[in-house]
């Protein structure tokens, strides 16, 4: 019996370079060395690969920030309702230039699948409008320092691909938003994302900035 990954390997492998994860593996990993991470039971089990983690890929404990090269997902993201925080966690423990692999069901593709073919439907699924526009979109809006390397819309009857290199240290737009209205209803001027974080600015230059900005933003600079 062959799962998801066996559809797409040759196609994502040569992002899997280094130590990386493979999130609900089902038995079968990406590559061989890829750190498995599936729950204690898993519900698919497709191979013999072994499960070194178990446990649930939202929470990736096990690992402090930016210290992996990849984080593979095969035809799990869209069976998390919140897929902001999921990706957040994710995009956490991966270091600046490494990759996070996603090869994920097109969910009305899908869904039309298996009414055409009889193939049982996965109600695990939680968004019913789950797509590769749907992920690029959250990556797009929410995050600032990652670059989509890889996609394809459609692949391997329903599913597709897509691939976002970490640029620097993970910051959601969604994060800053309260502190970039507080500051500039005191008609303060905030510099681009890029410009606080490219190593130029100095402790003083935070503080003229403004002393709540600078103890938000204290945490990422460190």
């Amino acid at each position: 019996m062959f799962g998801e990954p066996s559809k797409c390997r040759e196609r994502l492998k040569h992002f899997c370079i280094g130590n990386g994860l493979d999130l609900s593996y089902g038995g079968d990993p990406i590559l061989p060395s890829a750190i498995t991470v599936d729950l204690p039971r898993p519900y698919t089990h497709v191979g013999n690969g072994p499960l070194h983690l178990a446990g649930d890929a939202r929470d990736l404990y096990w690992f402090r920030n930016n210290v992996l090269d990849y984080v593979y997902s095969s035809h799990l993201l869209e069976d998390f309702e919140n897929t902001y925080d999921v990706l957040k966690e994710w995009l956490r423990v991966i270091k600046p230039g490494g990759y996070l692999i996603l090869y994920c069901p097109d969910e009305l593709t899908y869904r039309e699948h298996c009414r055409k073919t009889g193939q049982s439907y996965n109600y695990s699924h939680k968004i019913k409008d789950f797509s590769l526009k749907y992920v690029k979109k959250i990556l797009t809006d929410r995050f600032v320092n990652i670059k989509i390397v890889h996609e394809n819309p459609l692949v391997d009857e329903y599913s597709f691909e897509l691939v976002v290199q970490k640029l620097e240290k993970e910051i959601s737009k969604e994060s800053i938003q309260p502190f970039q209205q507080s500051l500039n209803g005191n008609n303060m001027l905030i510099p681009p994302l890029e410009k606080i974080f490219d190593g130029s600015k100095s402790i003083e230059e935070f503080i003229q900035i403004g002393d709540e900005f600078l103890k938000y933003f204290i945490y990422y600079v460190n």
